[in-house]
């Protein structure tokens, strides 16, 4: 998602601080009316209706002395106050998605971040410690094996048969000599060394399973991305229908209420004897409601259709690159791992 979409996302679902006066004043007024809230919505609701230029909001001489802004805050309090409400709810959609909604490189990014988060204490460990005796060592080594297998995600780290295999692949890369000059690494080397032996170890196993050998505990995740495309994919069409089933109804009741005038160039509202202009208007907020929901389910089907693309272009690679693998590994009892994992 690019800086320029990324802006007006940000700026409309966090708080204004010019707007906070009138914001401390939204807020009273719904504990008064006991109406529910949550504080990302009324950030997001006062940002879209501050652009209004009927409440007159000008930031620059807004200030906490002034208080003379009641339509506004009674318009923010009116829209939070039913649940029930079309509009609400495509509120609430739209602050959910602006939220929530974001590109493969941006969940990858997350997904990144949040991994080394809840690793980071584990890594702390195997990088700042001080190593001297050979059990130290090998208690360095036993935390490296967990932190391969947590952040390469070749397992459950609780199963034996995984740290087992792990401990093997490892050990066929890494002699006695070269886990001794591991630890006596300074703090920056030693973090490079450790990302390089996730990658290596990650691929043995890779490899080792892809040859038919044993690979305890890693998932099919080629498989496992396939049947979740489809799944979501499924979901997505079923939903699509459902709205548009939806939005043709109420389109074809709106099309029957409107008339246009051709002598006064004016469109006109017929509305049936049982209807009221209330239920007219709340029949508008209910197609804004479901278009709104057409519109993020179609972008959700273009997303997952553009996932797919690179899921198969990924697949490919990943078998292209196995391929050569096994062509250069065949036959041999032992290759350098620079012949294996080429820099690209």
């Amino acid at each position: 998602m690019s800086a320029l979409v990324n802006y007006p996302r940000v700026r409309l679902l966090e708080p204004n601080a010019a707007l906070t006066p009138l914001l401390q004043e939204i807020l009273r007024n719904c504990e008064r009316r006991n109406i529910r809230y949550d504080r990302p919505l009324v950030h997001f609701i006062m940002n879209l209706l501050s652009l209004d230029p009927q409440y007159e909001l000008f930031m620059e001489t807004l200030s906490a002395d002034r208080r003379n802004h009641d339509d506004f805050v009674d318009a923010c309090s009116n829209l939070l106050a039913d649940d029930r409400s079309p509009t609400l709810i495509t509120l609430r959609m739209q602050c959910f998605f602006l939220d929530n909604f974001f590109d493969k490189d941006e969940i990858v990014e997350k997904h990144a971040r949040n991994l080394q988060a809840k690793t980071f204490a584990l890594t702390k460990e195997i990088i700042d410690n001080d190593v001297i005796t050979k059990d130290e060592q090998d208690e360095v080594f036993n935390k490296v094996i967990l932190d391969i297998v947590i952040n390469m995600g070749l397992g459950n780290p609780d199963c034996k048969d995984v740290i087992a295999e792990t401990m093997r692949a490892l050990n066929s890369v890494m002699s006695r000599s070269d886990k001794a000059k591991f630890v006596t690494l300074d703090r920056k080397d030693r973090l490079m060394a450790l990302k390089d032996i996730r990658e290596i170890v990650a691929g043995i196993r890779i490899f080792n399973k892809h040859s038919g050998n044993t690979a305890n505990g890693m998932a099919d995740l080629p498989k496992i991305i396939d049947q979740s495309h489809e799944s979501t994919k499924s979901i997505l069409q079923i939903t699509l229908c459902e709205i548009m089933d939806k939005v043709n109804l109420l389109t074809s009741a709106l099309n029957a209420a409107i008339a246009y005038d051709l002598r006064n160039r004016s469109i006109i509202t017929l509305l049936p004897e049982n209807i009221t202009a209330d239920d007219f208007e709340t029949i508008k907020d209910l197609l804004a409601m479901y278009r709104q929901h057409e519109v993020y389910t179609r972008k959700l089907i273009d997303e997952l259709a553009s996932i797919k693309q690179s899921i198969d272009g990924c697949k490919q690679e990943y078998e292209a690159k196995l391929l050569r693998i096994h062509e250069a590994v065949q036959y041999r009892t032992a290759i350098p791992t620079d012949r294996v994992f080429v820099s690209i």
